[in-house]
């Protein structure tokens, strides 16, 4: 009858526990970045979403503050006044006015 060498049955089945802990903790590592990409990505949509909102809010609102009508009303008065009689200052001026409401509403300057 052979006799078992028990040290070395004890060696393997050691690091065959050591490996599958190693492997399992590697996984489940890899699982919770994944998890936390996905959450991250979720979060930046959502503020992304929410800033877009607040942007068209203000925008609509300068667009119908008291500056913004004026300068929507000066942009209108010009291209009219480049239909009815064009020329390069008037083009220009039109170009202007109506550059500076659109800044106005996207930027607030």
């Amino acid at each position: 009858m052979k006799s078992f060498n028990y040290l070395a049955l004890f060696l393997v089945i050691s690091l065959g526990v050591c490996a599958g802990n190693l492997l399992s903790n590697y996984i489940s590592a890899q699982y919770a970045t994944y998890q936390l990409q996905r959450a991250t990505e979720a979060i930046s949509n959502r503020l992304s979403a929410q800033q877009q909102q607040q942007n068209e809010a203000a925008r609509a609102q300068r667009s119908n503050d008291r500056r913004g009508r004026a300068l929507a009303r000066s942009c209108q008065d010009w291209q009219q006044m480049h239909r009815q009689r064009p020329s390069d200052t008037t083009d220009k001026e039109s170009r202007r006015q109506c550059a500076l409401y659109a800044r106005y509403v996207s930027e607030g300057r």
